[in-house]
Parts: structure tokens; C-alpha cells; sequence
């Protein structure tokens, strides 16, 4: 069974976000909604990313912080008909 979770954050980060961004956001949002009492989770949703930032996502996730990291694949270049 799965635990609860009262919250579902989702982020979306794009190819031009700093990697130092990431985790200083991350703590922010984090120490705020702990404060609700709430349970949660976050989702980063990611297209393209350059591994640094792959990299920083994944390092909060060996930590052990409750995130989920979902990539997309590219978009097509070609409209589909």
C-alpha cells in the first residue's frame, strides 16, 4: 500500500534553469509546506535538461526526499497530421 500524501507539488524545469536553482528552490518550497503539517511529494517533470541539473534532481532523491523525477522525450520536429 501506498503511504498518504496530501499534496502533489509539480515543477516543471526547462534547459535554461540553473542547477544551483533547483535545490535552493526545492528547500524553500519544502521548509513551507512542512509547515502546513501536510504530507507531500514533488514531481519535477523535465524535457532536455543538461545533465547537471539531471544530476541535482537525482542528488535529492538519494537523499531520500520524497520527489519524482518524470522526463519527457523530445518533441517532434514535424507536426502530426
Amino acid at each position: 500500500m501506498f503511504p498518504k500524501i496530501d499534496l502533489s507539488i509539480i515543477i516543471t524545469i526547462s534547459n535554461n534553469q540553473r542547477a544551483d536553482k533547483v535545490q535552493e528552490l526545492f528547500s524553500i518550497y519544502k521548509r513551507r509546506i512542512e509547515s502546513t503539517g501536510n504530507s507531500y511529494e514533488f514531481i519535477y517533470v523535465v524535457d532536455d535538461l543538461p545533465q547537471n541539473i539531471l544530476d541535482e534532481l537525482n542528488e535529492l532523491s538519494e537523499k531520500g526526499e520524497n520527489i519524482k523525477i518524470i522526463k519527457l522525450a523530445k518533441c517532434l520536429e514535424t507536426p502530426l497530421h
